[in-house]
C-alpha cells in the first residue's frame, strides 16, 4: 500500500478499520470519504448550534446604543419650558439612560433640546416618551 493510503488508513477509526481490508485501496478511500462527509455534517451541526447560541446570548446581553433625543416644546413660556425640560430629563433618568450631553436653544417661544444618551432601551421607546412629555407640558400652558 502506498504512503497516502497508509495515512488514510491510519486516520480511520477502529470501528471502520474492522470493515476495511488492509490492502484494499478502494475500501480505504471509500471509508475515508464517508468519514469526511460525517465530519462535514458534524461541522454544519456545530455551526448551526453556535449560531443559535449566539442569538440567545445576544438576547440576554444588554446592548448599549448611543442615541440622540430631540425634544421640542412649542409656545411655552420660559419657566414652563424649563419645567418641561426638567420633567423630560427626569423621565429619561428613570428609563436608566446615561445622559452624555444636553444642548438646548430658545427661539422665540420654542425650546429645542437635543439630549445625547447611552441606552439599553430601544430608541423608538425613548422618542415616544419624550414626545409625550413635550406634548403634556405644551398642553398645560
Amino acid at each position: 500500500m502506498s504512503q497516502g493510503y497508509a495515512d488514510l488508513y491510519a486516520m480511520l477509526s477502529s470501528s471502520v478499520l474492522k470493515m476495511v481490508q488492509t490492502g484494499d485501496k478502494i475500501s480505504v478511500a471509500k471509508a475515508a470519504a464517508a468519514r469526511v462527509r460525517e465530519l462535514k455534517y458534524q461541522k454544519e451541526q456545530l455551526q448551526r448550534r453556535n449560531a443559535e447560541l449566539a442569538v440567545v446570548v445576544a438576547a440576554q446581553r444588554p446592548a448599549t446604543a448611543a442615541v440622540a433625543i430631540n425634544l421640542t416644546i412649542a409656545n411655552c413660556s420660559t419657566p414652563m419650558a424649563m419645567d418641561a425640560l426638567t420633567a423630560a430629563l427626569q423621565c429619561l433618568k428613570l428609563m436608566e439612560l446615561k445622559i452624555t450631553a444636553v444642548r438646548s436653544s430658545f427661539s422665540g417661544k420654542n425650546l429645542s433640546v437635543i439630549v445625547g444618551a447611552e441606552t439599553k432601551v430601544r430608541s423608538h421607546v425613548i422618542f415616544v416618551h419624550v414626545r409625550l412629555i413635550g406634548y403634556v407640558h405644551a398642553c398645560l400652558k
